[in-house]
């Protein structure tokens, strides 16, 4: 998650754009908390001081800050752009078919406006976005067949139950928290955000109320993965640690098929086609919405005593003199490759670094999903799980940009 940093609340220009009412409503609950900062609270709305608020929210936090409120203030601040307001409208929609919202008002007060109505709500959509983002994942495929359907609460349950038991010998169980969010697109893919605390910290510190003595605290940070299950291609990917990802595939076994070992640490990915279709593993005209794909990077791995790697870039690099006048992946591992994919219907280029055995970074869109089609058909993807070789640990990473 980001850094807390509310600019909506630390700006007095955008403080202003908030009506009174909201302002007090919104701060009401935490009433004590502001006045022990000295802020004259207001008996009635309209005598809402704007400057001395906003002088209170950026003074430093008392000794005993108020923590409700400054989770208040963070959701509220990052929901408050143009996406975070299409997500919680979507989501809003998914029990109110027909919500419309008011497009002349403005989106902090949207947000500001839901989070009274529905905190929780405002919350995990919060979540939800952070699961769609581009991030690392390990893909652990199964040979059995994923059943479809959303978990029920009870089944939820179970789950959070069963990854809180297995994390137990490193994280606090009762810190372990699973969100989950179905995909929107028709699919049966469903996503899971697993918090929890980290490894124990210690840190030296300042006190808040004794700005001249220094002490320490001990706490956990905390710590977000993200499991995507998808049954359309028997599989899991995982965003965390390795350790922790093998943990998660046993609790996804034991909860969807009831087999704990349903999903071994086996290859997906391939660079093979590289060198043996080269610039033939690049044509996309079959795949509808690509309109090209070109190779700019190719890590390969020499070895030797000092496991020598080189890495070759260029605009083109099939059309390089140093792929034409030598062969330099001939009798080398190719490790990693990035392609640059440009889209038929989009300006948008996407950057696509695969990386073998079985990583990849997927923000899950309709663009992404055509990346993965051609993947697919180009060979770059392996058709059947098989026993996991020995092999050095790599990744895939997607990445856009304009």
């Amino acid at each position: 998650m980001s850094n807390y940093n509310p600019r909506t609340f630390t700006s007095l220009g955008l403080l202003r754009s908030i009506p009174a009412a909201l302002l007090h409503r919104f701060f009401l609950p935490h009433r004590a908390f502001l006045e022990s900062l000295q802020f004259a609270w207001p008996e009635s709305p309209e005598n809402l001081d704007y400057r001395a608020l906003h002088a209170t929210l950026m003074k430093p936090l008392a000794s005993m800050p108020d923590k409700r409120l400054a989770q208040a203030m963070f959701v509220v601040d990052e929901m408050s752009d143009e996406a975070g307001v299409a997500a919680l409208v979507e989501a809003i929609r998914e029990t109110e078919p027909t919500f419309s919202r008011d497009r002349q008002m403005e989106n902090v007060v949207f947000v500001m406006t839901r989070w009274l109505i529905d905190p929780e709500l405002v919350e995990n959509t919060n979540a939800r976005r952070y699961a769609r983002e581009n991030r690392t994942f390990r893909s652990y495929r199964t040979s059995l067949n994923l059943p479809a359907g959303r978990l029920n609460a009870v089944e939820l349950a179970a789950f959070q139950e069963q990854i809180a038991t297995l994390l137990a010998p490193f994280y606090p169980p009762e810190s372990v928290k699973v969100f989950q969010f179905p995909e929107n697109d028709g699919s049966e893919i469903l996503r899971f955000i697993v918090r929890h605390g980290g490894p124990l910290v210690r840190e030296g510190i300042v006190k808040a109320d004794a700005p001249g003595e220094s002490d320490s605290c001990l706490f956990r940070r905390e710590v977000f993965d993200v499991i995507v299950y998808d049954p359309q291609n028997n599989e899991v990917r995982i965003h965390a640690k390795k350790r922790d990802c093998d943990l998660y595939t046993h609790a996804c076994g034991l909860q969807f098929l009831d087999k704990a070992d349903a999903f071994p640490d086996t290859d997906k990915y391939t660079l093979e086609p590289l060198r043996t279709a080269r610039e033939q593993s690049l044509v996309c005209a079959d795949i509808v919405g690509l309109k090209s794909i070109t190779l700019i990077e190719l890590d390969v791995h020499i070895g030797g005593e000092l496991a020598e790697s080189v890495l070759y870039r260029a605009d083109d690099l099939f059309g390089s003199r140093a792929m034409n006048e030598a062969n330099v992946i001939h009798g080398r591992t190719i490790q990693a490759a990035c392609f640059e994919v440009t889209f038929s219907h989009s300006r948008r280029t996407r950057f696509v670094t695969v990386q073998t055995p079985n990583k990849a970074s997927f923000k899950r869109d309709n663009e992404d999903l055509l990346v993965e089609k051609w993947l697919r058909s180009a060979g770059f993807i392996l058709s059947e799980t098989s026993p996991t070789p020995d092999y050095v640990d790599v990744e895939c990473s997607l990445v856009s940009v304009a």
